[in-house]
């Protein structure tokens, strides 16, 4: 594993900037990074997949309003 931290400071932004050219061609995926989303009448699903540690999502996220903000 590689871990790069700080690349949106770089001047020029040059490797945040190859990354998302990389990412945006589909060299790179990064589906398994976006969190699943669960309505809050779902919290009892987002705090059971919580508790087992995820199921393979990196994160969860609980939408309180209903019209998506």
């Amino acid at each position: 594993m590689e871990w790069f931290s700080g690349t949106q400071s770089e001047p020029g932004l040059e490797s945040f900037r190859a990354a998302l050219g990389l990412i945006g061609r589909g060299d790179i995926e990064v589906d398994y990074c976006l969190e699943e989303v669960y309505p809050l009448d779902h919290i009892a699903d987002a705090l059971a997949v919580a508790r087992a540690q995820g199921e393979g999502a990196a994160k969860i996220c609980v939408e309180i309003a209903g019209d998506g903000r």
